[in-house]
């Protein structure tokens, strides 16, 4: 019994990701969650709860999904320099050209709804940030480099979502491959404040 509970929970989230998929953001309500799965209201309400619920769970279920995979990717890059940044800019490289746009909106609203959502992101970017400063540090001495390509890469993924590229497949691939070297760079030190007023 219990199994079979897991399953379709699973079975919901994907039926979230169709719906969104399909009609946008604007069309994710628990009424067409269950015609998509076939079931009552009342069974995803069950699961779920509400709909802040289930898109509280979606988006748990897309972060988890995304750090897994991040996760595979640092294993196999295991002792190289800049783990954690290098598998996230593998993981983008991997799904680059996929249009997530109409999900990215479900989230960002979700977000703008729901702390939930907005602690289950900040923790993420958080642990992100954390790492890869500490890899940077221990890799290359100043983690400035690393945490603007980190940033740059969220700004990009950020325009992507709202439809925005303009980057070709070369040129996104020439982005990232300018992002792996970001670490290694030698940023100037800040120049110490002067008085530039006129006498």
């Amino acid at each position: 019994m219990g199994r079979k509970q897991t399953i379709d929970r699973a079975e919901i989230l994907r039926a979230v990701e169709t719906v969104v998929a399909r009609d946008g953001a604007a069309g994710l309500t628990i009424g067409a969650v269950a015609a998509e799965m076939g079931i009552s209201k009342a069974g995803v309400l069950y699961d779920f709860g509400s709909k802040e619920g289930l898109i509280l769970a979606y988006t748990e279920s897309r972060i988890d999904g995304w750090r897994e995979e991040v996760r595979e990717r640092e294993i196999a890059r295991k002792g190289e320099a800049n783990q954690r940044l290098n598998s996230i800019l593998d993981k983008y490289q991997a799904c680059a050209g996929v249009d997530d746009s109409q999900i990215a909106l479900a989230i960002s609203a979700a977000m703008v709804a729901s702390h939930g959502c907005r602690d289950i992101v900040r923790r993420a970017h958080e642990d992100d940030i954390q790492t890869i400063i500490s890899e940077a540090v221990q890799d290359v001495g100043d983690p400035a480099p690393a945490l603007i390509a980190y940033l740059a890469l969220w700004g990009l993924k950020s325009l992507e979502f709202q439809g925005v590229s303009g980057c070709d497949p070369a040129l996104r691939d020439k982005v990232v491959t300018a992002l792996r070297a970001l670490p290694f760079l030698s940023l100037p030190l800040p120049l110490a404040s002067e008085n530039t007023g006129t006498e």
